[in-house]
């Protein structure tokens, strides 16, 4: 990510820090010199044009600097829209940095924002350096403050990109509240980055050691503050458990549920176990995720029902505490499977309120083609009767194994609209029976809208191992109004 980034332009921003330098201004005077610094060393000659359309005014000002930032070389030119220099320099000086800048007040002193800046490298050897050409453009200056009293260690970074390419960058020994400036090419959209260095060795690392926050800044001709607070990651870990499924790898996805499409947040491929851990770095406060896990026997990466187990889990993550929880993937291999592929309902029976039953057999949407068990009016293609309704789908008996798990697939567009809502109206609940349907535990009673897509969902019936259950699905929308919506599907209905 952001470390490799960095890692990957690190000699681009070693010259830009050294032309940082130059921004900032330099106070002694600044004399013409072209004779050889090195005493009886031989020199060589830098050469090159000066060009900056439309700002003929001023001297512009060349230094020359060796790769440990020594000046080995100077030289002052008369303005002019486009003017040579040649500077002499010690032969053999290896990589250099030239810069020029535009004096228009004479003053020797780079002044941000009335002044223009350019600058080029070139390796000097015992030959002269010839054909360079400086390119001059007004730079202005970010300044700020970084502002993250929580994390006073380390050195702080800050990193201007362009359209990728990092034009500056600066750093500041650690603190609380620590002051930047940082010098810019006018007119530019930056990628504004600062992170704490936590380690000090001039790369993001993440990974809940370090911290940081980036933004875009539109850049104008004239200086602006910007004053980032710095965010540090906390971790989301747990266990996923699978008894008796050891083969194939564990894939395990990060989702923000209610971004559009479920916007992908981070994904982790692990080795298969009977016990595995995991582990993500997220931002704080990213509200609700929805953590997804299958076991990928045969290496495809694509979750196949008949073969294979998934389980899923919503959890609000809030603060700044280290967070996580588990989830128990089901051994594959189930005590009965329901996947309504015949037509029917497969010995599930259905009922619904003031003589009205929505629950059928759809072909409209499935998890898994061609059907799937749909709650809505079958004409209409909605829920919506003109009163308040509700209906029951119920399974068959089921014999529980020693270590029971319920897993399906569902779909639910109601009033709450987008996805993973639990508003409380139109609400699909999931209950269980240990008496023949006489009495009825919830089970979950208010699953989440899934934004225009199947959710997978378990659930752990360990408190019912060894026993005959029913297993029932209600749908009830609570009150007459706001009904004209899609309503609920379930396909897939697995007793492990």
């Amino acid at each position: 990510m952001f470390g490799k980034r960095l890692r990957n332009r690190w000699i681009l921003i070693v010259g830009l820090m050294i032309a940082g330098l130059v921004l900032a201004g330099c106070e002694e005077e600044v004399t013409e010199d072209t004779t050889s610094l090195g005493g009886s060393q031989a020199t060589v000659n830098v050469a090159g044009t000066i060009t900056e359309a439309g700002y003929a005014g001023g001297d512009f000002v060349v230094t020359v600097k060796d790769s440990t930032g020594l000046v080995v070389g100077s030289g002052i030119v008369t303005g002019g829209a486009s003017v040579t220099f040649s500077i002499a320099v010690p032969e053999n000086s290896g990589d250099v940095f030239i810069s020029a800048y535009n004096d228009i007040n004479g003053d020797s002193v780079f002044d941000v924002v009335t002044e223009r800046l350019g600058a080029t490298t070139a390796t000097v050897s015992t030959a002269n350096v010839t054909g360079l050409t400086i390119t001059l453009i007004l730079q202005v200056k970010v300044s700020g403050t970084i502002a993250f009293g929580a994390y006073a260690t380390g050195s702080y970074r800050v990193v201007a990109n362009v359209s990728g390419t990092p034009v500056a960058v600066a750093v500041a020994a650690g603190g609380a509240s620590v002051p930047y400036s940082i010098f810019v090419p006018e007119n530019t959209t930056i990628d504004f980055f600062v992170f704490n260095d936590n380690n000090t060795n001039g790369l993001f690392d993440g990974k809940l050691a370090e911290a940081y926050v980036n933004t875009t800044v539109a850049v104008a001709t004239v200086p602006l503050t910007y004053n980032p607070a710095l965010l540090e990651d906390i971790e989301l870990s747990g266990t996923v458990s699978q008894p008796g499924f050891t083969s194939g790898d564990l894939v395990l996805t990060l989702y923000n549920p209610n971004l559009c499409c479920l916007a992908l947040l981070d994904t982790l491929v692990l080795p298969g176990g009977t016990s595995v851990s995991y582990q993500f770095a997220i931002r704080p406060n990213p509200g609700d995720v929805s953590l997804f896990a299958f076991n990928d026997l045969n290496g495809d990466a694509i979750f196949n029902s008949g073969t294979e187990s998934s389980v899923s889990g919503v959890n609000n993550v809030s603060g700044g505490d280290v967070l996580g929880y588990d989830l128990f993937l089901p051994e594959s291999g189930a005590t009965a499977d329901y996947a309504f592929e015949t037509g029917t309902l497969e010995g599930w029976t259905v009922a619904g309120s003031s003589g009205t039953v929505f629950w059928h057999v759809s072909a409209v949407r499935s998890s898994s083609a061609p059907n799937s068990i749909r709650y809505a009016n079958a004409g209409t293609g909605v829920f919506d009767d003109g009163v308040a309704n509700s209906g029951t789908l119920t399974s068959p008996s089921v014999s529980l194994s020693a270590t029971p798990f319920l897993t399906f697939d569902y779909f639910l567009a109601n009033e709450c609209l987008g996805a993973n809502i639990r508003c409380g109206f139109d609400a699909l609940s999931v209950e269980i029976s240990t008496d023949g349907g006489g009495t009825w535990t919830l089970l979950d009673g208010n699953l989440a809208t899934t934004g225009g897509i199947f959710y997978p969902y378990s659930v752990d019936l360990s408190a019912y191992a060894s026993t005959t259950v029913n297993v029932r699905f209600l749908f009830n929308t609570g009150d007459p109004g706001f009904n004209n919506f899609e309503g609920a599907y379930v396909d897939n209905i697995s007793f492990q």
